[in-house]
């Protein structure tokens, strides 16, 4: 039991606790409960000191072996919209043994990519690592920005970005291979962690319930 999400879990089952009731008590999803015990997101540091309360669990090694990342911007999980972060010097986090000194975070808009992330998570990205189909990256053109699932068709000469959640405002992104006026500006790197946000609950319950 030597990862955060390991010692969550287990000291969530050691309560008799659910993912459900828990989420409830710190005022995150089930969903992101779940996602925090498969270390695949990371609660905010808020969150993490409420865990701490509730389950008596020791985060203080957590943490300690934890490093700073620099937020960016924003990125559109929704309609496109250019970047919209007025404050400065934000910064998000990652454990220590999955930091490097390019890593980089932006700042979700919109619920295109739920229920991976969701408006208001921190995704942090790596720009030098390989992206292949299938990988949640952060795309840039320009002034545009945004997050999607990357797909590149080589039988047709295009490169998607897809949304999880394809509707009227949530649209591929297609930009053919030889369009070397937008390739020379295309610029993507891979998604690699997600920090979960406190404010996306209200709206992932909401979206649940249909209303």
């Amino acid at each position: 039991m030597d990862n955060f999400g390991d010692r969550l879990k287990k000291a969530r089952n050691d309560k008799n606790l659910s993912q459900e009731m828990l989420g409830k008590l710190i005022g995150v999803t089930r969903n992101a409960i779940t996602n925090y015990e498969k270390n695949s997101n990371t609660p905010t540091y808020e969150n993490m000191k409420k865990l701490s309360l509730i389950l008596g669990l020791d985060l203080s090694s957590q943490e300690k072996n934890v490093k700073f990342i620099p937020i960016t911007g924003t990125a559109s999980c929704g309609v496109l919209e250019n970047n919209c972060l007025q404050e400065e010097n934000l910064k998000t986090y990652i454990q220590e043994d999955e930091w490097n000194k390019n890593l980089y975070a932006v700042i979700a808009c919109g619920d295109s990519m739920a229920t991976e992330i969701y408006d208001g998570d921190r995704a942090i990205i790596d720009p030098f690592v390989k992206v292949q189909n299938g990988d949640m990256v952060y795309y840039r053109i320009d002034d545009e920005s945004a997050i999607k699932v990357f797909f590149e068709d080589n039988e047709n000469y295009l490169i998607n970005f897809i949304p999880y959640n394809v509707s009227e405002n949530f649209k591929i992104k297609t930009i053919r291979k030889d369009d070397k006026l937008i390739m020379d500006k295309l610029i993507y790197h891979k998604v690699v962690h997600v920090v979960s946000s406190k404010k996306n609950n209200r709206a992932a319950r909401l979206k649940i319930i249909g209303r």
